[in-house]
């Protein structure tokens, strides 16, 4: 039993981290917020329901969270916008850095593939 008691304080812990990740992306441009909301609810979800209604009663991001934790719904607006952040993240990496061009390869293959499955998740038919 006490191993129990041990990993839901632990599932709490990683979802406070997630959650924190979170608000700092409302007020860094470049680093997402729902991505990490997303997190901490599917952990919350295993350890603390009260904290899953909490991100879910937000104004801002609640909505999209439920969305795509209960129905995998991604809105429209959503998906530009993710996509368009890494598209210019990758830009900034290209023309700000001196990677090799393996790492360049690696990073654009990896933002290439969650663009993809990103476009490819069900909308909102009520957008």
């Amino acid at each position: 039993m006490k191993s129990n008691k041990l990993s839901k304080k632990l599932l709490i812990a990683l979802g406070w981290l997630s959650f924190s990740v979170g608000v700092l992306g409302i007020f860094l441009p470049l680093l997402p917020t729902t991505i990490f909301w997303i997190i901490a609810v599917w952990l919350w979800s295993k350890s603390s329901p009260q904290l899953v209604k909490r991100i879910y009663q937000n104004t801002r991001y609640g909505q999209g969270v439920k969305d795509f934790m209960e129905h995998g719904i991604i809105s429209r607006k959503a998906k530009y916008l993710a996509v368009s952040s890494m598209a210019a993240s990758f830009l900034l990496l290209l023309v700000f850095t001196n990677n090799p061009p393996l790492t360049n390869i690696i990073v654009g293959t990896i933002l290439a593939s969650v663009a993809l499955w990103l476009s490819s998740r069900r909308e909102n038919t009520n957008e």
